[in-house]
């Protein structure tokens, strides 16, 4: 078919974008148990370090619009930018430069998706 990439023309386009993620960052799964008395305890695992670009989000309401957007305004987000087959999700955590961020936002499955992207803000605590 005319217009359509091949499986061999999409694994070169992705293989060549990886040199649009100089960095690396560690990416943190949640996981919760329950203690003896029934309190839950939050913990979180280490992934492992992946290549990753950093990109400053610039936000307007059309994001997340409302109430939530409102609620939001007063965090600092990014972009964070990974290979199109990495395994992160919403309420991972990425940690950077000893910076840690959480996931809040992830884009859908795309065919032809070259890099992967969510957004990101400073989990609470952290200072820049």
């Amino acid at each position: 078919m005319t217009g359509y990439l091949t499986t061999t023309e999409l694994a070169s386009i992705r293989a060549e974008a990886n040199i649009l993620l100089p960095d690396t960052c560690e990416v943190y799964r949640k996981t919760n148990t329950r203690d003896d008395y029934g309190s839950v305890i939050e913990t979180f695992t280490s992934l492992g370090e992946v290549s990753c670009r950093v990109d400053p989000l610039e936000r307007t309401e059309g994001i997340f619009g409302g109430y939530a957007f409102e609620r939001e305004a007063s965090k600092i987000w990014y972009k964070f930018w990974f290979q199109y087959d990495e395994d992160v999700q919403l309420g991972d955590k990425i940690v950077k430069d000893s910076v840690e961020y959480e996931i809040v936002r992830t884009f859908g499955e795309q065919t032809y998706a070259i890099l992967k992207q969510v957004y990101v803000v400073f989990v609470e605590g952290d200072t820049q």
